[in-house]
């Protein structure tokens, strides 16, 4: 007859106490590493979905993308950034437009153009001209004004008025979704803008008019 004996508990250890601090440590470790990975790219970037279409044509309905928050610590907006802003009239809420005018720009909108320190923007990229108009006016330093590019289907600054810089959350940079509209979000750029003014007196500020039609 075959005796079996019992294996020893040199030959099946059981888990140590140790050795289940250190899976329970490891863990933790990569929990935190995933929270401050998370956190860290949400400090300079975070995604953002058009709701609406106050940016046809440039961007659609439903278009996500990723905005550069990171991009403003350096240097301010320019005319012509696609940015995702603050609402004013409620900051719960997040609007993308195009910045227009900037601290010290003297802006203006009639007969259908954007008049910007005495200049008519051509602007290839709007669904219309705007059919509203706007009496000149000087952006104050700290505050922007922003329009969407289907100008007269859009909620901004021709009705809500300026944009502190602290309300701007970031640069709209690549748009991933859907997957046909891969690519860099399109800015605009307008190198033979005169300067604006480097620091307009409060008389030569003046008082922002809500646009009429």
């Amino acid at each position: 007859m075959v005796t079996v004996e019992p294996a020893s508990a040199e030959e099946a250890p059981a888990e140590t106490p140790t050795r289940s601090k250190a899976v329970g440590r490891e863990f933790l470790e990569t929990l935190v590493l995933t929270a401050v990975v998370f956190l860290g790219i949400h400090v300079v970037a975070q995604n953002y979905t058009v709701d609406g279409h106050s940016m046809d044509p440039t961007l659609a309905n439903g278009q996500t993308m990723w905005v550069l928050k990171l991009v403003y610590w350096f240097h301010p907006a320019h005319t012509g950034d696609i940015v995702v802003i603050k609402y004013p009239k409620d900051p719960t809420q997040d609007f993308i437009k195009r910045v227009i005018g900037v601290p010290g720009d003297k802006v203006a909108v009639h007969d259908g153009h954007v008049i910007v320190n005495g200049v008519a923007l051509i602007e290839p990229y709007i669904m219309d001209m705007p059919d509203y108009t706007v009496p000149t006016f000087t952006i104050p330093d700290g505050n922007y004004w922003v329009l969407g590019d289907n100008r007269n289907n859009s909620n901004d600054s021709h009705i809500f008025g300026l944009v502190p810089a602290a309300y701007i959350i970031g640069q709209a940079w690549l748009t991933y979704w859907p997957p046909t509209l891969w690519g860099l979000v399109p800015q605009a750029s307008f190198p033979n803008l005169p300067a604006p003014a480097e620091t307009p007196s409060p008389a030569e500020q003046g008082v922002f008019v809500p646009a009429r039609s």
